[in-house]
């Protein structure tokens, strides 16, 4: 937690999906935003972009120019720091929530689908997380979390991460 600041979210319209794409469901995952959820959100804002961002991304036919695949990066930080939500499309049990705590240790606003969250204790829906399930419930908390009608579930997230999965938190639940 302490090498990772938190970055505020600019009045970005960039959603950030961070994954190793070598592994399927990752690969299933990023499908998914780019046919299904994409495109319902271009009806509401149409200069949204999605970021994807992790090796092992091979996609075929040619994609919208709002949808950049960068691949490994040397700068996460500044990659989040250029979004304005990450985004746990998880859609297939499998898996560590590491990608779910990491968005959480960044304080963007995160929309995530239930199976996501089910493995980070103490995460609550509409608290720290806006949760999407299916496409359209999916597309509609990435558009509110875009347009800036989050709340305050990117600095809850982060509160939750520093409490219960930092070093330190760790090393106090080791000491009782």
């Amino acid at each position: 937690m302490a090498a990772i600041a938190p970055v505020h979210a600019p009045e970005s319209q960039a959603a950030l999906f961070v994954a190793d794409y070598s592994y399927e469901p990752n690969r299933n995952s990023a499908r998914f935003l780019i046919a299904d959820v994409m495109p319902r959100i271009w009806k509401q804002l149409p200069q949204a972009r999605l970021i994807l961002v992790g090796r092992g991304l091979e996609l075929d036919g040619e994609l919208d120019p709002r949808i950049e695949v960068r691949g490994f990066v040397d700068d996460l930080p500044g990659a989040y720091a250029e979004a304005g939500c990450a985004l746990v499309p998880l859609l297939e049990s499998g898996g560590s929530p590491f990608k779910l705590i990491e968005a959480m240790a960044y304080g963007l606003p995160i929309v995530a689908i239930p199976l996501a969250a089910r493995g980070v204790d103490g995460l609550e829906r509409g608290v720290h997380y806006l949760k999407g399930e299916g496409e359209e419930e999916f597309a509609e908390a990435v558009v509110r979390a875009l347009s800036g009608r989050a709340g305050g579930v990117g600095a809850a997230a982060r509160a939750l991460a520093e409490s219960e999965y930092s070093i330190e938190a760790l090393a106090r639940r080791l000491a009782e």
